[in-house]
């Protein structure tokens, strides 16, 4: 059986969590990019309609940092050229409730701490992400955890077709351990997640839910004779 390589292996611990993330870690990119860009735009718009004296960087900020946040760094620049773009049109030139055009030197002065903010709201967001990934990893083996095999697995009342759960226990690692060390105990583990990774689909959670049990959850299967036939290639 082929090995997976280790990108292969992250790619189907990223399956698993790109099926649930807690909302203010990331949207789904297409609809924060409908979110952003609809609300830069209205808000683009209202700025037309209003006088100058009324200022909306405040909400332009609202899609700049959103934009930071849930589509990264790049993202957040470009919306936020975008919008001061607009302001600027809509108000004749002027940045601010003035009457005066916007120099260079004020536009630069609210560039820089713009950046800077969007550099940091994208730079908060991806540690966060990091830190909710690590906390469901397994790091001995990269396979999920518990607590991210109960988290991701969900209800299946609402799911569709068959669904196939197996459940492995590595009779025999106690006494592996005692006569050739916990280094080969550990590797014995890791070279049993990889072959579930190895079996395993795309969108099918990996778990290591104990010290040496680990757990298979393959859903959405078409038919019976499928779910036997997944099944059977985690025992081969």
């Amino acid at each position: 059986m082929r090995k997976n390589t280790p990108s292969e292996q992250r790619a189907k611990v990223d399956s698993g969590f790109a099926a649930r993330r807690d909302v203010p870690f990331r949207l789904p990119r297409a609809v924060a990019w409908l979110v952003v860009l609809i609300g830069a735009g209205v808000t683009g718009f209202i700025d037309a309609l209003t006088p100058p004296e009324i200022w909306l960087g405040p909400v332009y900020m609202i899609f700049i940092g959103l934009a930071a946040w849930t589509l990264g760094w790049r993202e957040g620049v470009g919306i936020m050229a975008a919008s001061m773009a607009a302001a600027l049109y809509a108000n004749g030139g002027a940045l601010y409730p003035s009457p005066n055009h916007a120099t260079w030197q004020e536009i630069v002065v609210r560039v820089v701490p713009l950046v800077a903010l969007i550099g940091l709201l994208g730079y908060s967001r991806h540690f966060a992400e990091r830190e909710w990934r690590l906390a469901r990893t397994d790091t001995l083996t990269g396979a999920l955890n518990r607590k991210a095999f109960f988290e991701l697995t969900g209800s299946i009342e609402r799911s569709k077709g068959w669904h196939l759960l197996a459940y492995a226990d590595l009779d025999g690692l106690k006494p592996l351990n005692d006569e050739h060390g916990h280094a080969t105990g550990d590797e014995l583990l890791r070279v049993v997640a990889r072959r579930f990774q190895s079996a395993a689909r795309d969108q099918d959670l990996i778990a290591r839910i104990g010290g040496d049990e680990f757990a298979v959850l393959a859903r959405d299967i078409e038919g019976r004779d499928k779910a036997i036939q997944i099944g059977d290639r985690f025992v081969a």
